[in-house]
């Protein structure tokens, strides 16, 4: 906590903090995606790891609320970011926010989740819903709560 991220690799150690790009010095969350990319969660914003170089991804860029709970990088190659306050899509350009009024069950968004036919599943402390061909579809019948994770049944 407080200190950055420490990379080691063939032997060497470095470190990276806020004073070097990343968004904050509390890395909480590590997930690395199908490219080899290495997305940090602070407790400020997003950071891609790419080739040693940082992407950032926080409020300075577009992003709705710099309390990330989730993210999912999707086949389409696009990178979704659950928030308190704003589901976000992220694909190399300006960030898309959806909240209530885009057909999401609440603006706060938890778990991310895709499914074998693309769509999107996200959970809302009001509800779950998924994307799919441009627009939100809520569940019926799902009682308001965390969701901590999504996956496929077998």
């Amino acid at each position: 906590m407080d200190r950055g991220l420490l990379h080691v690799h063939q032997g060497r150690t470095d470190v990276f903090a806020q004073s070097d790009g990343l968004t904050g010095d509390d890395a909480q969350t590590l997930f690395e995606d199908r490219e080899g990319n290495v997305w940090v969660i602070t407790l400020n914003g997003l950071n891609r790891f790419r080739d040693f170089a940082v992407a950032t991804i926080s409020i300075e860029q577009g992003l709705s609320n710099a309390n990330v709970w989730s993210v999912l990088s999707a086949t389409d190659g696009s990178v979704w970011l659950g928030t308190r306050d704003g589901l976000n899509q992220w694909n190399n350009g300006p960030i898309r926010i959806y909240r209530k009024q885009s057909g999401l069950p609440d603006d706060g968004s938890d778990s991310l989740f895709q499914d074998d036919h693309g769509r999107i599943w996200v959970s809302t402390p009001r509800g779950i819903a998924y994307f799919e061909n441009g627009r939100f579809t809520s569940l019926s019948g799902v009682p308001p709560g965390f969701v901590s994770s999504i996956r496929r049944g077998s």
